[in-house]
């Protein structure tokens, strides 16, 4: 999991880098009026609300959904694949916001970055977490460790 998570975080923030050095170089790809600016930024942020909470519930309801009486080593993998949902749907809202940001230039859109970055970072996994999560037993617990 945190192979997954990290290479997308990873790739997140080279594809910000690249995209602040390019807008700061040569100013944003295409010349928009005003009004369509707005109605750009007025989708980033429309995505963003749609998306984080999405990403934040719907693989807490497969977690749920779980079956305890499960062996271990599957009731993982289910856990894994809604982990790495949820990281596909935060790195792609963050990739289509810098794709945005590259276009109009907007400054605003680097606030709307930072603030799906910091969900990333929220979002890492960690063993603690997955205990949490699947309330799992002694034995369960140090073959996670």
């Amino acid at each position: 999991m945190n192979r997954v998570y990290g290479v997308l975080f990873l790739a997140l923030i080279v594809f910000l880098v690249i995209t602040s050095l390019y807008v700061s170089n040569n100013g944003p790809m295409l010349l928009f009026t005003p009004g369509t600016a707005y109605t750009l930024m007025v989708l980033a942020v429309g995505l963003v609300i749609l998306a984080l909470p999405l990403a934040w519930a719907y693989p807490q309801r497969l977690v749920k959904r779980i079956n305890p009486q499960d062996p271990f080593p599957q009731r993982m993998d289910q856990y894994r694949n809604a982990l790495i949902i949820r990281f596909v749907i935060v790195a792609t809202t963050g990739l289509l916001v810098s794709m945005l940001f590259l276009l109009t230039g907007d400054n605003n859109l680097i606030m709307i970055l930072a603030i799906i970055l910091l969900f990333f970072i929220i979002s890492r996994p960690s063993p603690f977490k997955t205990e949490a999560d699947l309330g799992l037993k002694e034995e369960e617990r140090k073959q996670l460790l």
